[in-house]
């Protein structure tokens, strides 16, 4: 009886999440860019609109009848002032005039990187932020950088980033396409805001930065399985899938624009699968869309088919998500190990 318990317990610690069987597709184009913006502040949000502009365009062009969902610009691009930082933080009015209304015209979302001051306990801040203009070129949110830099060597009480004050939050942002969380530079260095965001439900991360960097967004990717679109003024932006995987990206002074699926599955390798071609032998390969990763034995799919959702396609060739496939197994391995050991080990 004792054993039996043990097996019941290990049972509903290792329980299987339902798989999105009934999930329509959720098709988002996301834009991104490589860019350094120069010049005062008219000439920087001149830039920054003629980005939105030419993605925007791409976005009803390629997909007709459709607009833009989320454009994401580097760190800190929109400011006064060329080399100081937080020498002059930006008026929120200023944005909506020339950020604001790039995205009301082009119908999306727009996360711009600025500098902003908002008073606490009766003192001026600055912040290194992050505003989320939504389709009608109203503000959705803003985000602080939690993780400022400070130079090696300078007192641990100097204020950082030249007089930049940190943030104390993870918000994630709901739109009309997902759940949206944001991370600055040096925010991709530290643990705890991949996984508060993840925690709170973002689907989709945007990280502006002044670094390029590929490799750590993809591990967290990969870890939160959520995607990951990076913002940068040099040598490459990208998309990033929640297999950890560099989707799309671009290098110096380019733009793209790519479609995602938020109702998707990660699937492992199995026989049954056959690297994606049983879905394409039972549907057809218009019906879905997926990229499988040969070298490392794991997909990702979702439906073309609103009709047909991605998690009944999987079901019909007798496939499971990756980590149902994971849990059921520990389940099995879990349930052995008590049977011949009379413990969990």
């Amino acid at each position: 009886m004792k054993k039996f318990a043990i097996v019941i317990a290990v049972l509903a610690v290792f329980g299987v999440e339902a798989a999105p069987k009934d999930n329509p597709p959720r098709k988002v184009l996301v834009g991104t860019v490589c860019r350094r913006f120069t010049g005062d502040f008219e000439a920087r949000a001149a830039c920054a609109g003629r980005v939105i502009d030419e993605i925007g365009a791409r976005a009803k062009a390629e997909y007709v009848g459709r607009c833009a969902d989320l454009i994401v610009l580097p760190e800190g691009q929109i400011k006064h002032e060329a080399k100081v930082a937080a020498g002059k933080p930006v008026p929120m009015a200023d944005l909506k005039r020339t950020i604001g209304a790039a995205a009301r015209r082009n119908g999306c979302y727009v996360a711009a990187g600025t500098y902003l001051v908002e008073t606490v306990n009766g003192k001026d801040c600055v912040r290194n932020a992050l505003v989320l203009f939504d389709r009608k070129g109203n503000i959705a949110g803003v985000y602080n950088k939690v993780h400022t830099a400070v130079k090696w060597g300078e007192p641990e009480t100097k204020e950082s980033e030249s007089g930049i004050s940190p943030g104390g939050d993870f918000p994630v942002f709901e739109t009309d396409f997902g759940k949206v969380g944001f991370l600055i530079c040096f925010d991709m260095s530290y643990a705890d805001g991949w996984s508060e965001l993840k925690r709170r439900g973002a689907e989709i991360v945007a990280v502006s930065s002044m670094s390029p960097q590929v490799f750590r967004p993809s591990l967290f990717a990969h870890q939160h399985q959520y995607y990951v679109v990076t913002a940068t003024p040099r040598s490459q932006a990208a998309v990033i899938t929640p297999l950890g995987f560099v989707k799309e990206k671009v290098d110096d002074e380019s733009s793209l624009l790519t479609e995602i699926d938020l109702s998707y599955v990660m699937l492992h390798w199995s026989s049954q699968l056959k690297h994606g071609k049983a879905l394409e032998e039972k549907f057809g390969k218009d019906a879905f869309g997926g990229i499988y990763e040969f070298a490392e034995d794991n997909g990702i799919f979702w439906s073309n088919r609103a009709d047909l959702p991605i998690g009944r396609m999987i079901e019909a060739i007798n496939v499971r998500p990756r980590d149902d496939e994971a849990a059921r197994a520990e389940r099995v391995a879990a349930g052995n190990r008590v049977a011949e050991h009379g413990t969990y080990k």
